[in-house]
């Protein structure tokens, strides 16, 4: 038991974005009036993935990897006669 409660009460602003661009995947958080924001290009990428072996075993890269490949055929797919 405690002589002294003390509630206290938080209140914030928190947005994420998340991008896919020509180099990469960027991530950008936003808390209240900070951004905090990373940059990962492709390459790196897969190179850490496949340095993780605890997080990332091969199973799971395999499924990423096909995510990934339907993703790129569906995009491609989708562009019809833009591309």
């Amino acid at each position: 038991m405690s002589i002294i409660d003390i509630k206290e009460e938080w209140v914030s602003e928190v947005d994420m974005n998340v991008e896919f661009g020509m180099e990469g995947l960027s991530v950008s958080i936003y808390l209240d009036q900070h951004e905090l924001s990373e940059h990962v290009n492709y390459y790196d990428m897969a190179h850490a993935m496949l340095s993780d072996d605890i997080k990332y075993d091969d199973d799971l890269i395999l499924d990423i990897a096909k995510g990934l490949e339907n993703t790129a055929r569906t995009l491609r797919n989708g562009l019809g006669g833009r591309g």
